[in-house]
């Protein structure tokens, strides 16, 4: 008889949902930053988050605290959080 914990190991290597994800993102931006991005301008791909529709100053507030969004990102999300933050 296997045990349990087996069957469940192949558990432990799924990824949030994209949707998931994207809330985090929205929350921390929204906390590091002050600015309230629309849902449907925060995209998955690949394990990176793509912003659009941002103004250009609210670009360059994220890239200036960049390490700081990613840093708090990773503690919401420990396992399998994004790479990488890319404005487009």
């Amino acid at each position: 008889m296997e045990k349990i914990s087996q069957y469940l190991m192949k558990f432990e290597t799924l990824r949030l949902p994209s949707e998931a994800v994207r809330k985090v993102v929205q929350e921390v931006i929204r906390k590091e930053i002050g600015i309230e991005l629309n849902f449907r301008d925060i995209q998955v791909r690949c394990g990176v988050v793509h912003l659009s529709g941002l103004s250009p100053a609210a670009r360059s507030e994220i890239q200036m605290r960049k390490k700081d969004i990613m840093q708090e990102i990773t503690e919401k999300i420990p396992k399998g959080s994004p790479r990488d933050v890319r404005l487009s």
